[in-house]
């Protein structure tokens, strides 16, 4: 969403929006990354929108916890499009920052959100890729053309790594370490980096894709993954994506399933869920739950038969 700061309702004394741009000072002075402050910005605005179409006052010190209830409630039950509850919980938490900057700041004594509780998220289990899928994803990108070997490269690197896709197509030449150590070097949420080891056989296929890489007429690009239009976009990748699971009979194929299954196979292999934090990129312990669910009773289940409680007694 554009903004027009210099418009009347962003210097309105007092109000919402005008917090709206000293919050967004403070943001900017954290370093928050441009994406993370336009999303409060929208929020913020999206907000008073909704404050003055229901004639509710957009003046910060009078809006209430029935304001925020009512907005939350009118998201949840718009007409002919509600919102998601992933929408709706990012509105929530959008509003409980400011506010509480707000609080820090000294512009309210306390917030509006202090006792509004967050809406509840039903997190749609996204399945994990069995190995014979994989095999299958992998034999649709063998060949030794170009785009075979770059697209057996980036699945490669999905599988080992598990990083997001905004970090892999941001990925540039620089950020491979790949006769040294096994690690490429990717920027996360919140601008924090981190190294993602991969194993020899990604290793193998990120080599042999640099070097058709070489003679490719987007060779000087910095940008490790190119294509015939220049450097691959996010849309780019969901694309190639989405073709290979199709020939592999995996329709639908993206590039969370990766993710996913990278955090089944560390903790079904009896990795450690501080371990698998670190190389995900996670700080929050619910993290490893959120991502290990799909596939949680699946490794109960080999767990009860390798233990064998009953059976040795």
């Amino acid at each position: 969403m554009a903004h027009d700061l210099t418009a009347p309702e962003w210097q309105e004394p007092d109000s919402i929006l005008r917090a709206g741009l000293s919050w967004s000072l403070a943001l900017n002075a954290e370093r928050k990354s441009p994406r993370t402050v336009e999303g409060y910005l929208d929020n913020l605005e999206l907000f008073d929108r909704w404050l003055r179409a229901t004639q509710r006052s957009t003046t910060l010190a009078e809006i209430a916890a029935d304001d925020v209830r009512a907005w939350m409630i009118g998201l949840t039950n718009r007409v002919g499009e509600p919102a998601r509850p992933s929408t709706v919980q990012t509105r929530y938490k959008g509003l409980r920052v400011f506010f509480a900057w707000a609080v820090g700041e000294e512009l309210l004594d306390a917030s509006p959100m202090v006792n509004i509780k967050p809406p509840t998220l039903d997190v749609p289990e996204i399945p994990v890729l069995s190995d014979d899928e994989l095999a299958a994803i992998l034999k649709a990108c063998d060949g030794k053309s170009f785009d075979e070997r770059r697209d057996s490269a980036i699945v490669r690197l999905f599988l080992d790594t598990g990083m997001r896709l905004a970090e892999l197509v941001n990925l540039t030449l620089d950020d491979l370490d790949l006769f040294g150590n096994g690690v490429a070097h990717v920027i996360g949420k919140g601008s924090r980096g981190r190294a993602c080891p991969f194993g020899a056989k990604t290793a193998k296929a990120i080599d042999a894709y640099l070097r058709v890489r070489a003679s490719h007429q987007f060779a000087d690009s910095p940008r490790l993954w190119i294509g015939s239009q220049g450097p691959l976009t996010g849309d780019g990748v969901r694309a190639l994506l989405g073709r290979r699971g199709t020939q592999a009979g995996v329709p639908g194929l993206h590039a969370h399933q990766f993710r996913h299954t990278a955090a089944h196979d560390w903790l079904a292999n009896g990795g450690q869920e501080g371990e698998l934090m670190k190389i995900m990129g996670w700080r929050a312990r619910q993290m490893v739950d959120r991502y290990g669910s799909s596939a949680a009773s699946e490794r109960a289940h080999d767990s009860h038969k390798r233990l064998a409680r009953g059976d040795r007694v």
